[in-house]
Protein backbone atom coordinates (compact mmCIF):
# COMPACT_ATOMS: atom_id res chain seq x y z
CA UNK A 1 0.00 0.00 0.00
CA UNK A 2 2.70 2.32 0.83
CA UNK A 3 4.47 1.93 -2.23
CA UNK A 4 1.19 2.64 -4.20
CA UNK A 5 0.96 5.82 -2.52
CA UNK A 6 5.32 6.26 -3.26
CA UNK A 7 4.66 5.59 -6.66
CA UNK A 8 1.28 7.89 -7.11
CA UNK A 9 3.17 11.06 -5.66
CA UNK A 10 6.28 10.15 -7.70
CA UNK A 11 3.80 10.50 -11.09
CA UNK A 12 2.24 13.66 -9.44
CA UNK A 13 5.36 15.41 -8.98
CA UNK A 14 6.69 14.02 -12.44
CA UNK A 15 3.59 15.44 -14.09
CA UNK A 16 4.53 18.49 -12.37
CA UNK A 17 8.17 18.98 -13.62
CA UNK A 18 6.90 17.89 -17.22
CA UNK A 19 4.74 20.29 -17.48
CA UNK A 20 6.86 23.07 -16.13
CA UNK A 21 9.80 21.33 -17.73
CA UNK A 22 7.80 20.74 -21.37
CA UNK A 23 6.59 24.80 -21.41
CA UNK A 24 9.86 25.41 -20.81
CA UNK A 25 10.68 23.72 -24.07
CA UNK A 26 8.00 24.26 -26.38
CA UNK A 27 9.05 27.92 -25.51
CA UNK A 28 12.50 28.08 -26.35
CA UNK A 29 11.69 25.62 -29.49
CA UNK A 30 9.73 28.19 -30.72
CA UNK A 31 11.57 31.21 -29.52
CA UNK A 32 14.65 29.57 -31.78
CA UNK A 33 12.43 28.77 -34.88
CA UNK A 34 10.03 31.61 -35.19
CA UNK A 35 12.27 34.51 -33.94
CA UNK A 36 15.94 33.34 -34.69
CA UNK A 37 14.72 30.80 -37.87
CA UNK A 38 16.46 28.07 -36.99
CA UNK A 39 15.47 24.60 -38.59
CA UNK A 40 12.82 22.57 -36.40
CA UNK A 41 15.62 19.74 -36.08
CA UNK A 42 18.12 22.42 -35.00
CA UNK A 43 16.17 24.14 -32.79
CA UNK A 44 14.49 20.88 -30.88
CA UNK A 45 18.08 19.63 -30.06
CA UNK A 46 18.88 22.89 -28.51
CA UNK A 47 15.64 23.55 -26.22
CA UNK A 48 15.56 19.60 -25.51
CA UNK A 49 19.22 19.78 -24.35
CA UNK A 50 18.63 22.50 -21.92
CA UNK A 51 15.84 20.80 -20.49
CA UNK A 52 17.35 18.11 -20.22
CA UNK A 53 19.66 19.44 -18.15
CA UNK A 54 16.99 21.71 -16.00
CA UNK A 55 15.32 17.95 -15.84
CA UNK A 56 18.06 15.76 -14.22
CA UNK A 57 18.00 18.48 -11.41
CA UNK A 58 14.57 18.62 -10.80
CA UNK A 59 14.01 14.67 -11.11
CA UNK A 60 16.76 14.18 -8.89
CA UNK A 61 16.00 16.38 -6.07
CA UNK A 62 12.25 16.50 -6.29
CA UNK A 63 10.40 13.97 -8.46
CA UNK A 64 12.85 10.70 -6.98
CA UNK A 65 14.68 12.30 -3.71
CA UNK A 66 17.53 10.69 -4.69
CA UNK A 67 20.35 10.24 -2.03
CA UNK A 68 22.59 8.07 -3.99
CA UNK A 69 26.13 9.96 -3.69
CA UNK A 70 26.96 8.49 -6.77
CA UNK A 71 25.18 11.18 -8.59
CA UNK A 72 27.70 11.14 -11.84
CA UNK A 73 26.93 7.21 -12.91
CA UNK A 74 23.14 8.41 -12.53
CA UNK A 75 23.81 11.64 -14.25
CA UNK A 76 25.25 9.46 -17.07
CA UNK A 77 22.66 6.69 -17.15
CA UNK A 78 19.96 9.77 -17.09
CA UNK A 79 21.83 11.28 -20.36
CA UNK A 80 21.87 8.35 -22.23
CA UNK A 81 18.25 7.89 -22.10
CA UNK A 82 16.97 10.97 -22.46
CA UNK A 83 19.14 11.36 -25.31
CA UNK A 84 17.40 8.54 -26.88
CA UNK A 85 14.12 10.26 -26.31
CA UNK A 86 14.71 13.77 -27.41
CA UNK A 87 17.51 13.20 -30.05
CA UNK A 88 16.44 10.04 -31.88
CA UNK A 89 12.70 9.47 -30.74
CA UNK A 90 11.29 13.25 -30.38
CA UNK A 91 12.81 14.23 -33.78
CA UNK A 92 12.01 11.37 -35.75
CA UNK A 93 8.55 11.93 -34.57
CA UNK A 94 9.21 15.89 -35.15
CA UNK A 95 10.18 14.92 -38.76
CA UNK A 96 7.48 12.31 -39.74
CA UNK A 97 4.36 14.74 -38.57
CA UNK A 98 5.78 17.69 -40.50
CA UNK A 99 6.98 16.26 -43.52
CA UNK A 100 5.15 13.20 -43.40
CA UNK A 101 1.70 12.64 -41.94
CA UNK A 102 0.59 15.72 -41.78
CA UNK A 103 -3.15 15.53 -41.95
CA UNK A 104 -4.13 15.23 -38.26
CA UNK A 105 -1.68 18.96 -38.18
CA UNK A 106 -3.71 20.20 -40.92
CA UNK A 107 -7.12 19.19 -39.38
CA UNK A 108 -5.52 20.99 -36.26
CA UNK A 109 -4.70 23.47 -38.13
CA UNK A 110 -8.01 24.18 -39.75
CA UNK A 111 -9.99 23.79 -36.86
CA UNK A 112 -7.90 26.32 -35.09
CA UNK A 113 -8.01 28.62 -38.52
CA UNK A 114 -11.96 27.86 -38.16
CA UNK A 115 -11.83 29.18 -34.21
CA UNK A 116 -9.33 32.20 -34.24
CA UNK A 117 -9.74 33.13 -37.91
CA UNK A 118 -6.38 32.99 -38.57
CA UNK A 119 -4.18 33.93 -35.51
CA UNK A 120 -2.04 30.64 -36.26
CA UNK A 121 0.16 29.92 -39.44
CA UNK A 122 0.04 26.38 -40.51
CA UNK A 123 3.76 25.67 -39.94
CA UNK A 124 3.41 27.12 -36.31
CA UNK A 125 0.45 24.64 -35.73
CA UNK A 126 2.65 21.38 -37.45
CA UNK A 127 5.38 22.22 -35.54
CA UNK A 128 3.73 22.82 -32.11
CA UNK A 129 1.46 19.54 -32.81
CA UNK A 130 4.60 17.23 -33.68
CA UNK A 131 6.14 18.41 -30.90
CA UNK A 132 3.10 17.32 -28.61
CA UNK A 133 3.03 13.92 -29.95
CA UNK A 134 6.69 13.06 -29.52
CA UNK A 135 6.52 14.71 -25.86
CA UNK A 136 4.25 12.36 -25.02
CA UNK A 137 5.74 9.57 -26.36
CA UNK A 138 9.19 10.27 -24.86
CA UNK A 139 7.90 11.57 -21.29
CA UNK A 140 6.02 8.07 -21.21
CA UNK A 141 9.74 6.32 -22.51
CA UNK A 142 11.96 8.69 -19.81
CA UNK A 143 9.13 7.73 -16.33
CA UNK A 144 9.74 4.22 -17.41
CA UNK A 145 13.57 4.01 -17.58
CA UNK A 146 13.93 6.80 -15.20
CA UNK A 147 12.45 4.78 -12.83
CA UNK A 148 13.89 1.38 -14.05
CA UNK A 149 17.54 2.61 -14.00
CA UNK A 150 18.43 5.78 -12.85
CA UNK A 151 16.52 6.80 -9.41
CA UNK A 152 15.28 2.74 -8.69
CA UNK A 153 14.71 2.06 -5.26
CA UNK A 154 16.84 -1.03 -3.03
CA UNK A 155 15.64 -3.92 -3.57
CA UNK A 156 16.25 -4.74 0.00
CA UNK A 157 15.42 -1.56 1.93
CA UNK A 158 13.04 0.86 2.12
CA UNK A 159 11.13 1.79 -1.46
CA UNK A 160 12.49 5.43 -0.62
CA UNK A 161 15.80 4.78 -0.81
CA UNK A 162 17.51 4.64 -4.26
CA UNK A 163 19.95 1.77 -4.99
CA UNK A 164 23.28 2.25 -5.21
CA UNK A 165 24.64 2.53 -8.96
Amino acid sequence: MEDQRLNKRRISRFAIVGVFNTSFDFGVLNLLVFVFGLSNIAANIISGTIAMLVSFFLNHYFVFKATDKKTVRQFMIFIAITMLGLYGLQNILIYFLTHGFTAPSDWCFSLLEWLSSGTFSKEFVRLNFAKVIATIASLTWNYILYSRLVFKPNSGASSQSPQRL
